[in-house]
């Protein structure tokens, strides 16, 4: 059995499931006739599966958890983030109720309610994400034919990702950062803000990737995968100031690659970037804060600290100790050094085009839409580029009379002039003052219908449009 209806002008289905179960499904139906064809092929589907002719989604004997499981095994594992799949998905799915549900059980309210559990502890873009990796696990359950049933994650709304500005450094204080890095590290970072390389393609770049002599590298791998996160190769260009870096890292060490880690081998993709680029810029002075801090009440058990804006020498109000300042730097992560490389060029006047294509975005909007309007200033100079600086020469003189208020209409004063002379009336009223000639008529005046073709008759004085 099957029926339609309409709803915020899309056509629905409602199927009655073998179990018993009214399933209701959105279709792609712009029309009545097309709503009720796929209601009768939805209904002979579901009469099939009855007869056994067709797979039921009752087949499956598996849990969720189960299928994450095998979806693991069989799909992520070959793949080099599996490392990272397996942690997300022991961390939010193999230990939620949602993991126990048999997986023909599972609806898209069951998915709803364990999403919503997550508002407070994940961000609306990580929970998105999470939704995202459920519906992937079912997409390819589907298709290795592990599940027979629709998505149930297909009718699970996304959250609404609200836009933040991303961070970014500017260009004075990324000097500061370099200067401040340990030398080791410099060639690294100070690479990443003249390419806008992401972590992985620094760590995987090769000394035969650059070729100093044509100022141009190629960027084809992220750490050991063979394509970048675009998935293709790319020649970027090599800025004259990055040159004496990269000359330095080359012949730092024998390893095949242009960073390499400790054991000359590629950089370990664990290693914490963040931390070193904070570190930085605590030596910089780059901090939002200094925490003051009693190391002796803090060994005793009654931690004492006080925050300030300066590392100012302070003593502790409780043992007279000298408090230690810590820096608390911005917030910034390795990937904001990206955003950075964007912001300034677009700052320094740099076409969107060529910003677009160093960063290699498939959508030049990204680049426009996110970096573009980072810097301070940059819309603001775009604008200022109108051509109508002459139009505050328009606007009269400010007077400050003490008589004249701050607020309200402005006052028409009367300005004392000849009197009028004997004459015709077009010649009285090129002489008589606006002040003088409002006087003598109603200020709301109110439409007269139809207005004869003939002059009126001004022979008597109180006719409206007439001067005496």
């Amino acid at each position: 059995m099957a029926s339609i209806f309409k709803k915020h002008g899309k056509w629905y289905v409602k199927v009655k499931q073998v179990d018993g179960r009214w399933v209701p499904r959105p279709t792609t139906a712009s029309t009545k006739s097309e709503a009720k064809g796929l209601a009768l092929e939805l209904e002979r589907k579901v009469e099939r599966q009855r007869l056994g002719l067709e797979a039921l989604p009752t087949d499956c004997t598996l849990t969720l958890g189960q299928l994450v499981r095998w979806w693991l095994d069989t799909y992520s594992k070959p793949t080099p983030s599996h490392s990272r799949n397996e942690s997300y998905a022991r961390r939010h799915l193999l230990n939620s109720s949602l993991a126990a549900l048999p997986v023909p059980r599972v609806a898209a309210s069951d998915i709803e309610t364990f999403l919503q559990s997550k508002v407070g502890v994940l961000s609306p873009k990580s929970i998105n994400n999470l939704r995202g990796y459920i519906q992937s696990i079912f997409n390819c359950a589907k298709r290795a034919g592990q599940f027979y049933g629709p998505n149930p994650v297909n009718d699970v709304h996304k959250r609404k990702v609200p836009k933040r500005k991303p961070r970014f450094l500017e260009a004075h204080e990324a000097m500061l950062v370099l200067a401040a890095l340990a030398p080791r590290w410099r060639p690294l970072f100070a690479a990443a803000l003249f390419t806008g390389l992401r972590k992985g393609e620094l760590a995987g770049l090769r000394k035969s990737d650059i070729r100093l002599s044509a100022r141009q590298m190629m960027i084809s791998r992220s750490y050991d995968r063979d394509t970048t996160k675009g998935g293709h190769e790319d020649a970027l260009p090599i800025a004259d100031h990055l040159v004496p870096f990269l000359e330095r890292a080359l012949s730092a060490n024998n390893s095949d690659y242009v960073f390499p880690g400790p054991d000359r081998q590629m950089l370990d993709e664990k290693t914490k970037l963040e931390q070193v680029l904070r570190r930085a810029m605590a030596r910089a002075g780059l901090v939002t804060h200094y925490e003051h801090i009693c190391r002796r009440c803090k060994h005793a058990g009654r931690p004492y600290m006080e925050k300030h804006d300066d590392a100012e020498l302070r003593r502790c109000n409780a043992c007279g100790m000298k408090l230690w300042p810590r820096a608390i730097p911005r917030r910034l992560r390795f990937h904001d050094l990206r955003h950075t490389t964007a912001s300034l060029l677009l700052n320094a006047g740099a076409d969107p085009f060529a910003v677009q294509r160093i960063l290699r975005h498939a959508d030049p909007r990204i680049t426009t839409e996110v970096y573009g309007h980072l810097v301070p200033g940059y819309l603001r100079d775009a604008i200022n580029k109108l051509p109508l600086a002459a139009a505050a020469d328009l606007l009269p003189p400010k007077t400050h009379s003490a008589d004249e208020a701050p607020f309200g209409p402005p006052v028409v004063r009367e300005m004392p002039g000849p009197k009028a002379k004997a004459g015709s009336a077009s010649e009285n009223l090129g002489e008589i003052r606006p002040s003088e000639w409002l006087r003598g008529q109603d200020l709301n005046l109110r439409p007269s219908g139809y207005e004869p073709d003939e002059l009126p008759d001004c022979s008597t004085p109180r006719q409206l449009g007439c001067v005496v």
